[in-house]
């Protein structure tokens, strides 16, 4: 195991040439992913046993492993909350396209003559000149 643990960052140098090249999102993924997998739960899941199986004092390298699963998970969290962020924005780009579209078309249909009757309504008219006061006498 002590001889695997090291071997997750020393691959995600290697891929990166020492820090020459910025990581590939898919590597960056993949390098969290076994980090978690493979670093850090082991190492919290010994020590948990150690703690509470052989009533060994409690190592302070335990808090670390949680703070670094939650960090990752959080990590996690964020790529996905991104990528939904993305996928609105498309969503949105393609309908300001279709609605640009939609546009064009409606100024296009207003170079058609203009109707000049009025429109039929039902209701009656009502007519706003003020009547003058009738005086009995």
């Amino acid at each position: 195991m002590n001889l695997l643990w090291p071997t997750v960052p020393l691959i995600t140098l290697s891929r990166t040439h020492f820090g020459l090249d910025k990581p590939q999102r898919p590597m960056m993924l993949l390098h969290r992913i076994l980090v978690v997998l493979v670093v850090n739960l082991p190492n919290l899941l010994t020590r948990m046993v150690l703690w509470h199986g052989m009533s060994l004092d409690i190592s302070p390298f335990t808090l670390k492993n949680i703070i670094l699963i939650g960090i990752a998970m959080y990590e996690f969290y964020e790529h996905k909350k991104e990528k939904l962020e993305d996928s609105r924005l498309n969503s949105l780009e393609i309908g300001d396209r279709n609605f640009q579209q939609k546009d064009v078309q409606r100024r296009n249909l207003g170079s058609l003559p203009v109707q000049t009757t009025k429109p039929r309504s039902k209701v009656p008219e009502i007519s706003t000149e003020l009547e003058e006061p009738k005086i009995y006498k």
